[in-house]
C-alpha cells in the first residue's frame, strides 16, 4: 500500500509508549542547559541504559520529588553534590 512518509510518521507517533519497568540504579548528575547560568538534572536507568527523565533544576525538592514519586530504586550513583545528597536521603530513604 503505498503511503507518504509524513503518514507513516503520524502514526508511529500516535502509537502508544511501552510502559517503563521500575528503575532499581539510577544515575543522577547535573547538566548544563546554559553554561555557567542554567542547569538541570538527568536521571538514567543504569541497568536499562536509557534516560529516565530530564529535570529543569538541580534543587532538593524537585529531585527528591522525583524519587519519591518513582519508587523502587535500590542505588543512586551520583557526584558529591550535597543537594543530591539531601534529595536521595528525603526522596529514596532505603537507597544506597
Amino acid at each position: 500500500m503505498p503511503t507518504s512518509p509524513d503518514t507513516l510518521l503520524r502514526l508511529i507517533r500516535r502509537a502508544p509508549l511501552p510502559p517503563l519497568s521500575p528503575t532499581r540504579v539510577l544515575g543522577l548528575d547535573d547538566w548544563a542547559l546554559r553554561k555557567g547560568r542554567t542547569y538541570g538534572s538527568i536521571l538514567v536507568d543504569l541497568e536499562a541504559h536509557c534516560v529516565r527523565d530530564v529535570l529543569p533544576d538541580c534543587s532538593t525538592p524537585t529531585v527528591s520529588a522525583w524519587l519519591r514519586h518513582h519508587p523502587g530504586v535500590e542505588v543512586i550513583a551520583r557526584d558529591r553534590s550535597t543537594e543530591y545528597a539531601r534529595a536521595a536521603m528525603l526522596g529514596a530513604q532505603d537507597a544506597q
